[in-house]
């Protein structure tokens, strides 16, 4: 009966550890870079701005929502929204504690499967749920999950575990919708034995990317992803940062340094596909650290004088990559279609494609930090 037992709980020890899938194990496809150029296609573009005098910070991103244009105030926590010329159509919340009001409004996604919006504020960590009439329907601060002591996590870092990571705050895509009832957001490491800068093998090897909140229970319960072989080859931790999009039963993930677009099936955790070409008239022979002094010392520089890939957006069969070139007052757009490029444009520079409404295409600034930051841009573009 004792030997039972034991075999039963040496058992059920083991299928409580997580199986190790190194990053060269994760990305196991080779690549697919076919280019099939058309040379038809071509973007018209026109500029939208707000005629209103609206009381706004200038601060805070654009989301597509349906047929509707919504705008968040980072410091006010008002909700803008728009019709598709940009045209107001209501004001809601406003930074409180307050049902009416919102803790913060740093970063917002809209979900097609749920009609919400998800708001986040950057400095509590507290998610708002609002429905399609902007109506705050939960609010709930993030849960880690973490069961393990502090000694336990700082000696010895687990990459399948929550308690090991932090929320990768300040860059553009963090939230995106992942089901009915799980947020995604992009996690990163500033764990002193599990880290980008210094001694990152173990990290670059075994790091997960995007955890997965689960609505309903308000805790993190899923780590998924891994970072791609390219960090293992060089270290380069001012770019250990993607962009992606959740679409349908997949997850397209591109990180800054890298040509490669990924598609991941979402719910197995597997590489699908991987594609991409590089941009044009790109700066990428890229300065490898190895301490955090270093990297800190490089990272204006890296962002300003060398190229990156800073937008992904998916619709459908088209995939719209946007880049940095060398030194240009413009940037690149890449469109693909069915794992092919299709074109590589010139594109208005800091601008990234967030939607879709009728027949045009939206684009926003990244970084919205003043008033002419707020011009949107509505695209036809011909050709495809």
């Amino acid at each position: 009966m004792k030997k039972l037992i034991l075999v039963t709980l040496i058992g059920l020890f083991f299928s409580c550890e997580e199986k190790v899938i190194t990053s060269k194990q994760y990305f196991n496809k080779n690549k697919n870079n076919k280019v099939s150029y058309n040379q038809n296609v071509s973007l018209i573009i026109d500029s939208l701005t707000i005629n209103n005098d609206i009381e706004t910070s200038y601060n805070g991103s654009y989301t597509i929502s349906k047929n509707t244009i919504v705008f968040n105030d980072l410091f006010f926590g008002y909700l803008f929204q728009f019709e598709k010329n940009l045209i107001l159509l209501s004001k809601h919340f406003g930074l409180g504690k307050n049902s009416n009001e919102l803790i913060g409004a740093d970063y917002i996604t809209y979900s097609t499967i749920t009609d919400k919006y998800y708001v986040l504020s950057s400095k509590t960590g507290v998610i708002a749920v609002i429905n399609s009439k902007f109506q705050k329907e939960k609010e709930f601060e993030i849960n880690y999950n973490i069961k393990r002591s502090r000694e336990e996590v700082i000696s010895n870092p687990l990459a399948h575990l929550m308690d090991s990571y932090e929320i990768d705050y300040g860059y553009d895509a963090l939230l995106n919708v992942f089901d009915e009832n799980h947020i995604a957001i992009a996690v990163t490491s500033s764990h002193p034995k599990f880290n980008g800068y210094y001694n990152s093998k173990y990290y670059y090897e075994n790091s997960r990317v995007i955890a997965l909140i689960n609505i309903e229970d308000e805790y993190i319960d899923r780590l998924i992803g891994r970072r791609p072989p390219l960090f293992l080859k060089k270290q380069l931790p001012n770019y250990d940062h993607f962009n992606y999009q959740v679409a349908n039963d997949n997850i397209y993930l591109n990180f800054f340094p890298e040509a490669t677009i990924y598609k991941i099936d979402k719910n197995a955790d597997t590489l699908m596909e991987a594609i991409g070409v590089k941009g044009k008239e790109m700066k990428t022979d890229y300065v490898a650290t190895s301490t955090y002094k270093e990297a800190y010392k490089r990272e204006l520089q890296d962002y300003t004088q060398y190229s990156f890939y800073n937008s992904l957006y998916v619709n459908g069969k088209f995939i719209f990559r946007g880049y940095t070139k060398n030194g240009l007052k413009k940037d690149g757009m890449q469109i693909y279609k069915n794992q092919q490029l299709l074109a590589d444009l010139d594109f208005p520079k800091g601008y990234k494609i967030i939607g879709k409404i009728d027949n045009y295409y939206y684009a926003s600034k990244i970084s919205i930090k003043r008033k002419e930051d707020m011009t949107l841009l509505k695209i036809k573009i011909n050709g495809l």
